[in-house]
């Protein structure tokens, strides 16, 4: 079948409802964490989830969706809320129970003509998720917006050029033995993240050929789920994340061998530890707020 490449998508949504709780749940008010009150993370995240149709299912998807929704929600309630502004500018859940928003979309075509879904600079991709504009304030945003498409079976009508992007494959084979020959300078193991993360640094600081003088940085969010002492009470799925930060002078980055940048990203992950992690970042919520913007700044997610 043709490749559809970035030829426009047609979706046409039908008006939103609200999907309440399926049953009635206790309004209460949540602080959130210091964490959550970051600038840099006051942003929707948007999950584009796709299934194959099944023929032997005849319930209609969306309906069966919609019905499950309200049913997850008394389990997860707070997603029903909304947020609110407290007076120092803070933000906090108030779960009232007015319920998630429900979009229901049609598409004219088919989904396997539109290629690669990692192409999220596509903008016909854009209308297969819900989202507000973005002059809307956080306070009249949907904590959880889910949009159901329903993709017809019609045929491109002409081919449009494929796009080519440039990007840098590196397979298991290659990450493994990255991993030994580092590994073999000090007998000690390292993670993938450690390797590939001192690696894409490393070439980044010298294809920018930033200044010697400079101090440069790697900024990587750190799961803290399973450094939690005691450990965290079984459903909860607020965020448990810690900042930490690999710094380095330029010229000894650059002229330092793969193991001197892998070292430095190991040991700042690993001084990320619960005991400072709420001192680090309550005491200091500054921090946080980076400007991703700089030359000498680079974020990773481990």
């Amino acid at each position: 079948m043709e490749n559809l490449g970035r030829r426009d998508l047609q979706v046409k949504r039908f008006d939103p409802v609200m999907v309440a709780p399926y049953l009635p749940l206790p309004k209460v008010t949540l602080q959130l964490s210091t964490i959550d009150n970051c600038i840099i993370l006051r942003a929707m995240a948007n999950v584009l989830l796709v299934y194959n149709s099944s023929e032997s299912i005849s319930a209609d998807p969306a309906k069966t969706i919609r019905e499950a929704l309200s049913k997850v929600l008394m389990y997860y309630f707070p997603l029903a809320g909304r947020l609110r502004k407290k007076e120092n500018g803070d933000l906090e859940v108030e779960c009232t129970g007015e319920g998630a928003l429900f979009v229901e979309a049609m598409a004219d075509k088919e989904l396997s003509v539109l290629g690669d879904l990692d192409d999220l600079i596509n903008p016909s991709f854009q209308q297969l998720l819900f989202s507000q504009p973005p002059d809307t304030d956080i306070e009249d945003h949907h904590l959880l917006a889910v949009q159901v498409n329903h993709f017809e079976s019609l045929l491109p009508t002409s081919v449009v050029e494929e796009s080519v992007q440039a990007s840098f494959l590196i397979n298991s084979k290659t990450i493994e033995y990255i991993k030994q020959c580092v590994m073999e300078e000090c007998k000690e193991f390292f993670s993938t993240f450690e390797v590939l993360a001192a690696m894409v640094w490393l070439a980044r600081t010298k294809a920018l050929q930033i200044s010697h003088a400079e101090t440069v940085k790697l900024v990587f969010i750190r799961d803290m789920r399973k450094s939690l002492n005691p450990p965290i009470p079984n459903g909860y799925y607020g965020n448990v994340i810690g900042f930490a930060c690999a710094i380095d002078n330029a010229k000894e980055l650059i002229n330092g061998s793969l193991l001197h940048v892998v070292m430095i990203i190991k040991k700042s992950k690993f001084s990320l530890t619960d005991e400072n992690l709420e001192s680090s970042i309550v005491m200091n919520p500054s921090r946080l707020d980076v400007d991703m913007k700089q030359e000498n700044l680079v974020g990773f997610n481990d």
